[in-house]
This record gives structure tokens, C-alpha cells and sequence, in this order.
């Protein structure tokens, strides 16, 4: 028997068929999805950081106005990622997404896409 089968969450449901990431995670625990910018000297160059931040900020509000319960997308910046020569830099938790080198153009092309089947994905788990 695995050992999850002697513990149970709060409504006493058992935890033997939960993922174990970390951390247990239940059918209902909300699906954390991060996206996280690089604000470091090299990506900020010519606010380059900033217009992307700019353009990912209302794309963040608009999905998550639509996401289900289980799955939110929180916008989160960084001081570094430490991937200087390649920036500006994001990376999209909990799949570990890494865009480099990016563009304005970008964020609708590329990000958005991969955000609604993060966001898809949290819905079917």
C-alpha cells in the first residue's frame, strides 16, 4: 500500500492517487502558473523589459479573467534569470517555458499561445 494511502486532506478524502510534486497536490488545488520577466541591466536595455511587461500585463488580466477556478496565471518579475547574453528572458512556471531573445512581437506569438494551453491543461487536470 503506498504510504499516501494513510493520509487524507481536509474533506478526509484518502491521498493515494494524488502526484506528489514537491508538495501533494489534490484534484481541486489550484494549478500555479508563473510567468516570470527578466528586469535585469541587459534585458532592460532600451526598455526592452518594460514594453514586454507592458504587453504581457493586460494578456496575464485578460486570461485569467477566463481561467478556470483551478488554474491562474500570476505576472512576476526578476532581477536576473542569469541568462544575460541571451535576453531579454522569460520563463513560464510550472513547465519551465524558457523564451530568450525576445521580441515585442513575441508575447502574442509565442507566449500567449503556450499560456492558454498551460491554462487548458490546468483545466483537464
Amino acid at each position: 500500500m503506498p504510504i499516501l494511502a494513510h493520509f487524507s486532506d481536509n474533506e478526509g478524502r484518502c491521498l493515494s492517487s494524488c502526484r506528489v510534486c514537491g508538495a501533494v497536490m489534490t484534484e481541486d488545488s489550484p494549478r500555479k502558473i508563473r510567468v516570470v520577466l527578466c528586469m535585469g541591466e541587459y534585458c532592460s536595455l532600451g526598455r526592452r523589459a518594460e514594453r514586454l511587461y507592458a504587453q504581457l500585463q493586460p494578456l496575464v488580466n485578460d486570461l485569467n479573467t477566463h481561467a478556470p477556478p483551478n488554474a491562474r496565471i500570476k505576472l512576476e518579475t526578476a532581477r536576473c534569470l542569469s541568462m544575460c547574453a541571451v535576453g531579454p528572458n522569460c520563463v513560464l512556471y510550472p513547465d519551465d517555458v524558457v523564451f530568450n531573445k525576445l521580441k515585442d512581437s513575441d508575447v502574442e506569438e509565442k507566449i500567449a499561445p503556450i499560456l492558454k494551453e498551460m491554462l487548458q491543461h490546468g483545466q483537464e487536470s
